[in-house]
């Protein structure tokens, strides 16, 4: 299975506490793995290894400067500088944040290395904050950066985080976009089982949104049913309303594409569910991402089934009648051309 991106927080760990668990909220909010120091352990190294190797096996470092420099080693630089030389060395993606202070809070060391960090032309980008911004503004900016990220400039920069195929499984992955209408999954289910191309696990994406969440449970016991192995990754927004909604739902496809061409499986593409920019969207991300041989599905019903199977009028439906919009017996499954686009924003 595919192991978690790891993402290491550096910075003092004294006065920052607060803005280190924030950030550790927002990684956990993307189901991401948070390296922490104060979390580490009891290890038969020294804090200096453990800092070393935290800082070397990090997929992303992300850095959070305060108004002190920090506990001096041996080489005259502080334990932060110490880990972030040793990820920029490494070649890892680095984000940083700067809390910002009083001009005579900034330690005189503390200064000269956020300058260096900093720099306009070997530097890097510091996104600035505020207590008042701690945690909510935090959160919510750490999660967009993450993903943005992970959705664009992680992939170009890091070969191992792109989908790798491996040893053919023999199964079948369908991933799709759902919303309010958990028909739009098991009805494509349905309609594959039907032309001899059952699936074997289900990876959704959706939204926040309460009712969508329903969805999710009513695909959820229908899979169970089926013996289909299911999982949903679900975006923080209720709607995809901005930049930040879209790189999210992005970043979600894209980790599900890794998860099923690492397992080996043979990939489906389901576009009918959720809004019609998440479908379109998905289809997006497939055609730059997903493997050569991929097929794009859109099912259609009748209106009727169609209205029903919006919840909540689906929750109102007798037993019967909720089974006919789970499973339509009259519908129509449409294969997409698939069209392998290449990226060439290099």
């Amino acid at each position: 299975m595919l192991q978690r991106l790891r993402i290491f927080i550096s910075s003092t760990t004294q006065d920052l506490q607060a803005e280190r668990d924030a950030v550790e909220q927002a990684i956990a909010g993307l189901r991401l793995e948070t390296v922490r120091s104060e979390k580490v352990g009891s290890q038969s190294i020294s804090p200096r290894e453990a800092c070393l190797i935290m800082a070397q096996q990090c997929d992303v470092y992300l850095g959070i400067l305060g108004s002190r420099y920090g506990y001096v080693l041996r080489e005259d630089i502080s334990a932060t500088e110490f880990e972030f030389n040793t990820a920029r060395e490494a070649g890892r993606p680095i984000l940083l944040y700067r809390k910002k202070v009083l001009e005579d809070e900034l330690e005189c060391r503390q200064e000269a290395f956020i300058e260096r960090i900093g720099d306009f032309d070997t530097g890097y980008y510091i996104r600035d904050f505020t207590t008042l911004d701690v945690p909510g503004h935090l959160i919510e900016w750490v999660r967009q950066d993450i993903v943005a990220l992970l959705a664009g400039d992680f992939r170009d920069r890091m070969p191992e985080a792109r989908p790798r195929p491996g040893p053919r499984s023999g199964r079948r992955t369908l991933i799709a976009s759902l919303g309010r209408a958990p028909g739009t999954v098991t009805g494509l289910c349905h309609a594959l089982k039907a032309t001899g191309k059952p699936v074997d696990r289900v990876l959704t994406v959706s939204t926040a949104d309460f009712q969508v969440k329903r969805a999710v449970r009513f695909v959820r016991q229908e899979m169970e049913k089926e013996g289909v192995a299911y999982q949903d990754q679900a975006i923080t927004a209720l709607e995809m309303s901005s930049d930040g909604d879209v790189q999210e739902f992005k970043g979600a496809v894209h980790r599900h594409l890794m998860i099923a061409s690492e397992d080996g499986d043979e990939v489906c593409i389901g576009i009918a569910g959720g809004r019609t920019v998440m479908g379109a969207l998905l289809a997006l991300v497939a055609q730059l991402e997903a493997p050569e041989g991929t097929l794009l599905y859109q099912i259609s019903v009748p209106d009727d089934i169609f209205e029903d199977g919006q919840i909540p009028r689906f929750l109102n439906l007798p037993p019967e009648r909720q089974r006919e919009v789970l499973q339509p017996p009259d519908y129509h499954l449409v294969t997409v051309p698939f069209v392998h686009f290449v990226d060439g924003s290099n």
